[in-house]
């Protein structure tokens, strides 16, 4: 049973990277590094136009911080909720849950697993 909830954490984790936008956050901040990359490397521009450009371009990246650890926060926590909410209504202990979540058969299934949901959310939306 602490497998299935373990798998279903996984789905649930993937789920809320995907819901949540997290891969288009990272290739927004993405955006904003080269933008700003681009921008100081230009000749052309005077030094007062590159630092309100890095000013503008570092206030974007920590926004960015912010909304990608709000995200991981969520796809880390309810994930381990409802795998601490399965052991404490007594369907199995959260010692075997962490054991076999730590064991190398899991870690490579669930990536596996996590990876083929990833394809399949991308493909549904």
């Amino acid at each position: 049973m602490s497998l299935l909830a373990l798998t279903a954490g996984v789905l649930v984790f993937v789920a809320l990277l995907k819901a949540l936008g997290a891969a288009e956050t990272v290739a927004a901040a993405v955006r904003t590094a080269r933008r700003a990359a681009a921008t100081l490397s230009d000749a052309g521009l005077g030094d007062d136009a590159k630092e309100a450009a890095a000013r503008a371009a570092a206030a974007g990246l920590f926004r960015s911080f912010l909304a990608l650890a709000s995200i991981a926060v969520a796809a880390l926590g309810l994930p381990a909720l409802l795998i601490w909410a399965g052991s404490a209504a007594g369907l199995y202990s959260l010692d075997h849950a962490l054991a076999a979540a730590t064991g190398w058969p899991f870690l490579l299934g669930s990536t596996l697993f996590a990876v083929v949901a990833w394809i399949a959310l991308e493909r549904l939306t």
